[in-house]
């Protein structure tokens, strides 16, 4: 399932969701496809869609240049006839998530579940809310990316320990007893970080944006010392850049958060003019370093050379490991599809493995030493 389709599917059924529950009522006009595009940052074709398919099934009405309205007399609702799976995910762009969601309404059709999709902001109090508001539904299966915190979410504890059944992916909730589908974090980075070591680097700063209290990242730290052990070069954490987000600070948008994390990282290089590449553990984190080196007039890789873990939204070719989201997406739904039908109650491990992409932001330090 391409991208589009699954943007396509999100906002036919949100829109979809909002007008049986009474969010929309009979009458009542929803957002026009601008407004639709705007707000779910897709191209306006794909809100037209999700528009359509509503009209088509008779939950809408639209009129030229007046625009869509709620049927006063609605369908009988079926969707109550198909399970209901939810997807509780932290957050989702283009260069992380949108394909999870792709694996995993693709899996979704195949087994007949609707897929009920719930943005946490990877904040634990909304998290709790939407586990809250989640009492009041019926629905088969969890699939959650927990948020970050200190402590764990009550509600999803109870949820896994009353026998609710419970997916986790991306993300650990170490000594939690419940199935995980995500990534080989650990193998990943040590592979990025040792085409590093391979082209003569050791002052090598990371760039973390929650540090070790998230697992995912956690592992990509272990990931970054292994590959240094092996090579037997020091780990210079004095260089490292890691919890820039310990401040909590809410963005209106991923480029207000790339701006900002980018101004830090500048400070960060000046300091620290050793540095001769950078590791970014998360996208966004790349993206900013980026920006940041071409804020300091600097060059990439002659004067600073990059590595990233999964693609960065960028125009240039950055080398990073990347992981295989659609594969993720499949695998946890059909863990959990497992799970539901009473196939498979253990808390198993699957990690779904990466790959590494080649690019231009390398510099081999051997070739300009000789």
């Amino acid at each position: 399932m391409s991208r589009e389709n699954a943007l396509f599917l999100q906002i036919y059924r949100d829109l979809l969701e909002k007008i049986q529950k009474g969010v929309y009522a009979d009458g009542k006009k929803l957002p026009t496809e601008k407004e639709l595009a705007g707000s779910w940052s897709v191209a306006r074709v794909t809100a037209h869609h999700a528009l359509q398919r509503l009209e088509e099934e008779g939950y809408i009405e639209r009129f030229p240049r007046r625009g869509s309205f709620v049927c006063r007399t609605l369908p009988a609702q079926t969707q109550q006839d198909t399970p209901v799976l939810v997807l509780v995910m932290g957050s989702y762009a283009h260069n992380y998530g949108y394909e999870i969601m792709s694996g995993m309404l693709e899996k979704c059709a195949e087994f007949g579940y609707h897929l009920l999709i719930k943005e946490s902001g990877n904040d634990q109090q909304k998290e709790e809310q939407i586990f809250r508001e989640l009492r009041h539904l019926d629905y088969s299966g969890l699939l959650v990316q927990p948020a970050v915190g200190e402590t764990y979410s009550p509600w999803l504890l109870q949820a896994i320990y009353t026998g609710k059944p419970v997916v986790m992916f991306d993300r650990m909730l170490p000594g939690i007893s419940a199935p995980y589908v995500g990534t080989n974090n650990e193998q990943l980075s040590e592979q990025a970080v040792t085409r590093l070591l391979e082209k003569g680097h050791e002052e090598i700063a990371l760039l973390t944006l929650t540090g070790k209290e998230t697992s995912s990242i956690r592992e990509r730290i272990q990931g970054f010392i292994s590959a240094c052990a092996r090579f037997h070069v020091p780990v210079h954490y004095d260089l490292w850049l890691d919890n820039l987000k310990a401040n909590r600070t809410v963005f209106a948008s991923e480029e207000t958060a790339a701006e900002y994390y980018a101004r830090k990282i500048a400070v960060h290089l000046r300091q620290h003019p050793q540095i001769t590449a950078v590791y970014g553990t998360e996208s966004l984190m790349t993206v900013a370093a980026v920006r940041a080196i071409h804020a300091l007039h600097l060059r990439i890789p002659e004067d600073i050379s990059v590595v990233g873990f999964d693609r960065p939204a960028l125009e240039m070719h950055i080398a990073h490991v990347e992981q295989n989201q659609v594969q993720i997406g499949r695998r946890a739904v059909e863990r959990l599809h497992r799970l539901i039908l009473d196939e498979d109650s253990t808390p198993s491990t699957r990690l779904i493995p990466g790959k590494w992409v080649d690019g231009d932001s390398i510099l081999d330090r051997h070739t300009v030493r000789g």
